[in-house]
């Protein structure tokens, strides 16, 4: 007997009926029909459920149902179908969830591209209870935003012989199971895919999770339990830690040693006001730094105009910083040059790339971003910077059509931002470099940054030189900071630079991977499926 695709592994208890036929009704609706369907009803007691489930079975032979005698939890129903599971792969359905019809379809034509692929996730609508949807586009696979927060989650479809092989769920992590199950199977897999493509509707109730206060603190201790398991497996020093947002998770990693860090700042001495009042940008850039971090072995490197007014210098020398270096600049001006000048005169292995227009927020910056660097695959690390009206100013960078922008532009942080993006320390295809830091070697390596970049998308063209070489980028929201942006310098684009760095890089401008990106090898149906509307009327929630 030939053996399906696709197990769909459906737990159910106390369902409302009109949820759980919906979804049911969404699985039969598959234009993709190599699958079968596993129910486990975990001891629902409302006869009803039996009832309907029993029709159901009776309708297509493809869907079987599996009654526990007593009420196990979400954890033993799911193991009880991955027990019978015959697909070659398992698909984790909510019960009162709903999928697009050709869901499984475009799965299958994925999985036919890439015959390693072992895990498998899409894109989601959230479905609230007035009938409106959000879209969750989701970035390709982001391993450190997946420390930080399960945002895989639906669909998510995996290889049946991988997940027997990791144990299958977990006894422990109720709330969070999918979270603990997904860690584990993504340490093995062969290859991660995601289709940008929004293909499941998860129903936001917030009644359901709201007035069970206590079992929503579980859920999310569960997910810290499961990601400190996740890094102690894979030897990552670090302690997991609740933030402010619910289900978002700080991993915390403990410092291998102490190394110098050498902070450059190009400047020219000039002030503004911010607060009402007027400052010297370099000087109390360096004050706040100076006085306040955490972390003390930190060199100073600043890179001066000759215009730079002497009354400027003066105070530098007044603020008696021991480690603390001027370097002259007698070159026109050029920032990416000002700054690979910087580094060249700079002592520490590590150096921190700072405009003079900032000041630290959180005191340990440095540890939060040195911790990143000393994994070897990491090339660069950026942090959240705060316009003064504690607006967000950068939390990464974003590339929209070809064209740079900021993620979080002028938005309010308020709970991680939408979908917790800015909460999440993740991937990234660039930062800017208002605040970037890097290994030393590592950037004179791949060229530091071109002087082709005078004053505009420098730090995106090191970002991409950086990716190009195999090195991944992070953002950090844990070594935050103010940016008095564009007070000390011109802040118009260039068209020259703009169509410069379009030459270098326009596959990667038009193509950004951690951002809801849309695959090379999608076909024209794909993309016209990213683009539709929802086409489920969901009903109204009811008791």
């Amino acid at each position: 007997m030939k053996k399906p695709i696709f197990s769909i592994l459906l737990p159910v208890y106390n369902t409302p009926l009109h949820f759980l036929n919906e979804c049911l009704e969404s699985i039969n609706n598959q234009t993709f029909d190599d699958f079968e369907l596993i129910i486990v009803d975990d001891a629902s007691p409302r006869p009803e459920i039996t009832g309907c489930l029993n029709t159901w079975k009776k309708r297509d032979s493809r869907i079987s149902v599996i009654t526990r005698q007593s009420n196990g939890g979400i954890v033993a129903a799911s193991n009880a179908a991955l027990e019978v599971a015959q697909g070659e792969f398992c698909v984790l359905v909510d019960h009162d969830d709903l999928l697009e019809p050709d869901a499984l379809e475009l799965i299958w034509n994925e999985i036919q591209r890439y015959e390693d692929v072992d895990y498998l996730y899409t894109d989601e609508y959230h479905l609230l209870p007035d009938g409106s949807t959000h879209d969750f586009r989701k970035p390709s696979w982001s391993p450190e935003r997946f420390r930080s927060q399960m945002y895989t989650c639906h669909i998510s479809v995996i290889r049946t012989n991988l997940m027997r092989e990791v144990g299958g769920f977990f006894d422990g992590y109720d709330g969070a199971q999918d979270y603990d199950l997904i860690l584990r199977v993504t340490e093995r897999a062969r290859r991660i895919s995601h289709i940008p493509v929004s293909l499941y509707y998860w129903r936001v109730n917030p009644e359901s999770f709201s007035r069970q206060s206590e079992t929503k603190d579980k859920s999310f201790d569960s997910g810290r339990r499961a990601v400190q398991a996740h890094c102690d497996r894979l030897g990552i020093d670090a302690v997991v830690e609740f933030t402010q947002t619910d289900g978002i998770y700080r991993v915390r990693r403990r410092l291998k040693s102490a190394p110098l860090v050498s902070v450059v700042i190009p400047s020219c001495g000039s002030g503004g006001y911010a607060w009402g009042v007027y400052r010297t940008f370099l000087i109390e850039c360096l004050r706040t730094m100076h006085s306040k971090s955490t972390y003390k072995n930190l060199q100073f490197v600043i890179v001066l105009d000759r215009i730079t007014p002497p009354k400027v210098v003066d105070e530098l020398h007044e603020l008696q910083i021991e480690n603390l270096k001027i370097v002259w600049y007698d070159r026109p001006f050029n920032f990416s040059d000002k700054t690979n000048m910087g580094v060249v005169h700079a002592d520490g292995e590590y150096v921190l790339l700072l405009n003079d227009d900032t000041e630290i927020i959180d005191h340990d910056w440095c540890e939060s971003m040195l911790s990143l660097l000393e994994d070897q695959s990491v090339g660069a690390v950026g942090t959240l910077l705060y316009f003064p009206d504690q607006s967000v100013q950068h939390a990464g960078h974003r590339y929209v059509d070809g064209n740079p922008t900021h993620v979080g532009f002028k938005s309010v942080f308020n709970n991680g931002g939408a979908f917790g993006e800015l909460g999440c320390q993740r991937e990234v295809s660039g930062v800017t470099a208002a605040a970037l830091m890097t290994n030393r070697e590592t950037f004179l390596r791949v060229g530091g940054m071109s002087n082709e970049f005078p004053n505009n998308y420098n730090d995106v063209d090191f970002c991409m030189k950086l990716r190009n070489s195999g090195f991944s980028i992070l953002y950090t929201p844990y070594a935050s900071m103010y940016h008095f942006e564009s007070q000390s310098r011109d802040p118009q684009i260039d068209e020259e630079e703009h169509d410069n760095i379009l030459r270098r890089w326009w596959r990667e401008l038009h193509n950004d991977r951690f951002d809801a990106p849309i695959a090379e090898e999608q076909v024209g149906r794909q993309k016209a499926l990213w683009r539709r509307k929802p086409k489920y009327t969901p009903t109204n929630y009811k008791s």
